[in-house]
C-alpha cells in the first residue's frame, strides 16, 4: 500500500518541484485585467458566484474558475499572487497524481503511472498555464477530465457503491464550468471504456447510467453557455483552411523529443506535412513498443490526444496557437497516457534481438524526453524568474499618488529563446509577462495592491537599448515617437531599463543623464 501511494505521489512531488519558482511570481499580462473585471463588475450578485450568471465584459463561460479568482479577491481590493499561483500548481500536481493512478488502473504496472505522471509533470508546453494564472481554467479542466475518467472508470469496475459515480459527476463538472473542453468528457469516457473492457461494454447498465448522468451535466452547461448573456463574447470562427498547421502545432508535444533533436540539428523552418508525418511516426513507434496487450488502450490514448487538440485547432487558428502554450495542455492527458501505457510494454516482450532493440528505443524515447524537458523547463523557469524580478523592482519604485507622468523605457514584454537556442519548429519559446504593444502595469499593480496606478507610458530607446547576449529581449512597443524627447522633458520621472550582459534592471534616471548602456 506504501509502495503504491509513493509510486501516485511521485509525479505529483516532481511536478511541483518543477514549478515551486512560480510561487514567487507576480501577477502579469491578463491577470489584471480578470482582476479588472471583478473590481468593476458592481455590488450585484453574491460574492464568489457573480460570474455563473455571465458577465459584460469576459467573452468566455467559465465560471469556476472565475469564483476561484473572486474568492481570492481580498476585501482589500487584491489578489495575492502567492496563493494564486499556489492553486495552479497544486491542482497540476494533483493531475499528474490522478494520471499516474489511471495509467496503473490500465496496466497494473508501477512502471507505467511513473511514466504517465512524469509525462504529463514534464510536459514542455504546459510551462504557462501552470505559471500565468489567467490560464488556470486550463490546468482545472485537466485536473477534472482526469478525475471524471478515473472515476468514471472504477464505476464501470463495479468497485464500490455509488461514491465513484459521485466523484465522476464531480470531475465533470469541475471540466465542463472550468473550461470549454469539458464536453469532451463523455466522449473520452465511451472511448475508454471501449479501450478497457471492449466495445460491448459501453452498454452496460452502468455505463449507461454513467454517461446519461455526464450528458445531462454537460446539457446543463450548454444551456447555461449559449443562453446567458456574454456580450463580450464575438462570433465563432472556424479555422477549418488551418487545421493541418494547426494540429502540426499540437503534433509537437506527442514526440517531442525527436521534434527537439531534428530542430536542433536542421534549424529547419515548419513545415506542415513533415511534422504530421513525424508524429504519426511517433505514434507508430510507441505502438510498436507497447506491443498487441496494449494497442487498444494506446490508440484510445492517441485519440484523446487528437479529440483534445481538435477544437482549439478548429476554432483559434494556427497562429494564435503558436503564441498560446498554455492551450496545448490539456491534450497532455493523451500523451502522457499514450507514453505512460506503451512505452513499458517493450520490457515486457521476451529476450531476443527484437526485445532488446525495443528496450533501447524506449530507454531513447525517456531519456530524450526527459533531457530535453528539463533544458526546455529550464530556460522558461530562468526567464520567469529575471522577468518576475524586474516587475516586483518596479513596483517598488513606482509612487501611485504621484507617478502620473512617469515614462518607462525599454521595459520588457517578455524574453525569449534566441533562434539557435529553440527546441521545436513551432510555437512560442517565451516567457511573457505584458502585452508588446501596449503597457498594462496599472492594471497589474492595482491587481497585486488593492491601490489605484497611472496608466505608466512605455517607449523604446533606441540609442540605450542593449540587446542581451543569450536570449531575446522583447521591449514594449516596436518603434520611438518622433517626440520621444519632448515627452522625456515633459515627465515627472524617468524609469530606464539598464543592460549589464545578460542581467538587466530598472533605474530611475534624469532626463540628459548617461548611462553605462547609453542614455
Amino acid at each position: 500500500m506504501i509502495r503504491r501511494l509513493a509510486v501516485l505521489l511521485a509525479p505529483a512531488v516532481l511536478a511541483f518541484v518543477v514549478y515551486s519558482f512560480a510561487l514567487g511570481m507576480p501577477l502579469f499580462a491578463d491577470d489584471g485585467n480578470l482582476h479588472a473585471m471583478i473590481h468593476d463588475y458592481g455590488p450585484e450578485g453574491v460574492p464568489g458566484l457573480r460570474f455563473w450568471g455571465g458577465s459584460l465584459s469576459y467573452q468566455y463561460y467559465r465560471p469556476l474558475g472565475m469564483s476561484v479568482l473572486e474568492l481570492a479577491y481580498g476585501s482589500d481590493g487584491r489578489m495575492e499572487p502567492f496563493a494564486l499561483h499556489l492553486f495552479s500548481v497544486v491542482v497540476f500536481s494533483a493531475t499528474a497524481a490522478l494520471i499516474a493512478a489511471l495509467a496503473r488502473r490500465l496496466t497494473g504496472k508501477d512502471s507505467s503511472a511513473l511514466i504517465a505522471g512524469g509525462a504529463f509533470a514534464l510536459y514542455p508546453f504546459a510551462y504557462r498555464a501552470v505559471t500565468w494564472v489567467a490560464a488556470l481554467f486550463h490546468v482545472m479542466v485537466a485536473f477534472g477530465l482526469v478525475l471524471a475518467l478515473l472515476a468514471g472508470l472504477a464505476w464501470i469496475d463495479r468497485k464500490r457503491d455509488v461514491f465513484p459515480l459521485i466523484v465522476a459527476a464531480l470531475g465533470t463538472f469541475i471540466a465542463l464550468f472550468s473550461q470549454e473542453l469539458g464536453v469532451l468528457t463523455g466522449p473520452l469516457l465511451v472511448g475508454l471504456t471501449a479501450a478497457v473492457h471492449g466495445p460491448r461494454a459501453v452498454l452496460r447498465p452502468r455505463a449507461l447510467a454513467l454517461y446519461g448522468l455526464v450528458a445531462a451535466l454537460t446539457l446543463v452547461y450548454l444551456a447555461l453557455y449559449f443562453g446567458i448573456p456574454r456580450p463580450a463574447a464575438g462570433p465563432v470562427t472556424f479555422h477549418a483552411g488551418e487545421l493541418p498547421g494547426s494540429l502540426a502545432v499540437f503534433s509537437q508535444g506527442l514526440f517531442y523529443p525527436a521534434f527537439a533533436v531534428l530542430r536542433r540539428l536542421t534549424l529547419a523552418a515548419p513545415q506542415t506535412i513533415p511534422m504530421l508525418a513525424l508524429a504519426a511516426g511517433g505514434a507508430a513507434l510507441g505502438l510498436w513498443l507497447g506491443g498487441r496487450a496494449r494497442w487498444r488502450i494506446g490508440v484510445f490514448a492517441l485519440g484523446a490526444f487528437v479529440l483534445l487538440a481538435l477544437p482549439a485547432s478548429l476554432l483559434l487558428g494556427t497562429e494564435y496557437l503558436k503564441g498560446s502554450p498554455h492551450v496545448l495542455m490539456p491534450a497532455a492527458i493523451g500523451v502522457a497516457l499514450f507514453w505512460g501505457v506503451t512505452l513499458p510494454g517493450a520490457f515486457a516482450q521476451p529476450t531476443g534481438r527484437a526485445a532488446r532493440v525495443k528496450q533501447v528505443a524506449a530507454i531513447a524515447v525517456i531519456a530524450g524526453g526527459v533531457i530535453i524537458s528539463a533544458a526546455y523547463l529550464n530556460a522558461r523557469r530562468a526567464e520567469a524568474v529575471m522577468m518576475s524580478e524586474h516587475t516586483y523592482a518596479l513596483l517598488d519604485m513606482i509612487d501611485p499618488a504621484t507617478d502620473e507622468r512617469t515614462i518607462l523605457l525599454n521595459t520588457p514584454a517578455f524574453l525569449s529563446a534566441l533562434e539557435h537556442d529553440r527546441w521545436f519548429f513551432a510555437g512560442s519559446e517565451a516567457t511573457m509577462f505584458f502585452e508588446g504593444t501596449y503597457a498594462t502595469h496599472d492594471l497589474v499593480f492595482r491587481a497585486m495592491t488593492g491601490v489605484e496606478y497611472p496608466r505608466l507610458r512605455s517607449f523604446v530607446h533606441v540609442p540605450s537599448f542593449v540587446a542581451p547576449p543569450s536570449y531575446v529581449f522583447a521591449p514594449y512597443w516596436t518603434g520611438t515617437p518622433d517626440d520621444l524627447a519632448d515627452r522625456l522633458a515633459r515627465a515627472t520621472r524617468i524609469i530606464a531599463t539598464v543592460f549589464e550582459g545578460d542581467h538587466f534592471y530598472p533605474a530611475e534616471v534624469t532626463y540628459g543623464q548617461a548611462l553605462p548602456n547609453g542614455l
